[in-house]
């Protein structure tokens, strides 16, 4: 759409260059998706036990703690999803740049992704 616009006003095409950081960028943020999805796929076989009342679910950022007082989660893999939750909060409120996002963090989150998806199968 900006592309257009552009073109309208000013009557040229502009071209946006993708970089390396921001395809970590992109990776990072799809598969931190993906995890979050994940831990709500788990959360929801475990809804009494995670809810007062059995109703709305916690948000994934709380339910995968109540997975880990649960003993469902690891604490190792509770710790590296805190560890991530942390990174991705600095990278959307701004208080780091995409180019401090290491080129395999997307890999680790999925790897995280598939342990807690082999958890929700049980």
């Amino acid at each position: 759409m900006a592309k257009l616009l552009f073109k309208n006003i000013f009557g040229a095409d502009i071209e946006f260059f993708k970089t390396d950081e921001h395809e970590i960028v992109g990776e990072f943020l799809s598969e931190w998706v993906k995890l979050e999805r994940t831990i709500s796929k788990l959360a929801s076989q475990y809804r009494s036990d995670l809810t007062v009342t059995g109703q709305k679910l916690p948000p994934p950022s709380i339910a995968f703690k109540g997975l880990t007082g649960m003993k469902i989660i690891s604490e190792k893999i509770s710790r590296d999803i805190d560890y991530f939750r942390v990174i991705r909060n600095k990278l959307v409120h701004g208080k780091i740049e995409g180019n401090e996002i290491k080129s395999d963090y997307p890999h680790k989150i999925q790897d995280i992704t598939k342990i807690i998806l082999n958890l929700a199968k049980d």
